[in-house]
């Protein structure tokens, strides 16, 4: 390698080969580059009459942003893709925790570049954090190619495979319309609710567009009133009845319950799992004497509400 002063203008931010990166919020390092200027130069290679970035896009991409005409820069004479895609692997793993939209970006391009299926299950993967099996990699190729919005998705709010799988068996155009709900939602929330959509969905013979056409959910989705969290917490909550009537009912009920009781806040209580057992779970944290002794006290008015039969799955 040898060090340069490169002009951004030779730079081809076109040519994406080598990056990894989706990073879309470059506010750090824009401030660190204007006060300590740009510390860690990126590596480029020649190709034609202009480079190409083979690390360091974030850096490149915020010096532009500042309106610097030159930037220091490491020129490599090196021409093997695959080594150099390595190269810019290898200094992300180093420095950060790539999402799971750079994952599998990472594996798919390092699989394009001519790498064995073998040594991507057997060394990457775990490299990753992810299971080392050939078809958890078939899935993380499928995810590399899904459109550019579901990527940025998950990669501004990260996301977990348990999530994201469910999401890939819909069409693009459904993922489109599904990515707004579930942005506001948890991530256990997310997966229910694509895995009732899912359900119905092949149970009805319905698609995500046909389903949302549907009276109780064009009222919520066409509501001006709601946020947009509001209206996912309706939607998830309408495709449970949908999906499971008897057992949203029971959840209804138990709900209704704790708010007769004026079940305080602080004191967590969940029923068995689809409330297969008769019992109920009730915790809370205290960090003294004294918090020990009022979450005591709330739990004894409760024991001596008559409401208290009806959390009980054998009493209602």
């Amino acid at each position: 390698m040898r060090y340069d002063e490169v002009s951004l203008r030779a730079i081809d931010f076109r040519d994406e080969r080598f990056q990894t990166s989706r990073t879309t919020d470059l506010g750090g390092l824009i401030w660190s580059i204007k006060k300590a200027g740009l510390v860690s130069p990126p590596v480029l290679c020649k190709r034609g009459r202009r480079y190409v970035l083979v690390t360091g896009w974030s850096r490149a991409l915020a010096c532009r942003t500042l309106g610097l005409r030159k930037i220091p820069a490491l020129v490599t004479e090196e021409t093997d893709e695959l080594r150099l895609f390595l190269m810019g692997v290898c200094e992300n793993l180093t420095t950060r925790e790539l999402c799971l939209a750079e994952k599998a970006t990472c594996l798919q391009k390092l699989s394009q570049f001519g790498m064995n299926t073998k040594t991507l299950v057997k060394e990457y993967m775990p490299r990753f954090g992810l299971p080392a099996t050939a078809s958890h990699l078939q899935w993380m190729f499928s995810l590399a190619g899904a459109e550019k919005a579901v990527l940025d998705a998950i990669s501004e709010k990260p996301a977990l495979p348990a999530v994201v799988k469910p999401l890939l068996r819909f069409s693009p155009a459904d993922r489109r319309r599904l990515l707004p709900l579930l942005g506001p939602l948890g991530q256990n929330k997310q997966k229910q609710f694509l895995e009732d959509l899912w359900e119905i969905g092949q149970r009805d013979e319905l698609s995500v567009r046909n389903m949302f056409r549907r009276n109780e959910f064009q009222r919520i989705l066409s509501s001006s009133r709601l946020s947009m969290l509001q209206k996912a917490e309706r939607i998830r909550q309408q495709l449970r009845q949908i999906r499971h009537p008897g057992l949203s009912a029971r959840e209804d009920a138990f709900r209704s319950t704790l708010s007769k009781m004026r079940w305080p806040r602080e004191i967590a209580v969940q029923p068995s799992p689809s409330f297969e057992e008769d019992i109920i779970a009730v915790s809370f944290r205290a960090r003294s004497r004294e918090e020990f002794g009022a979450a005591a006290d709330k739990l004894e008015d409760a024991a001596h509400r008559q409401e208290l039969d009806d959390l009980f799955q054998g009493k209602r």
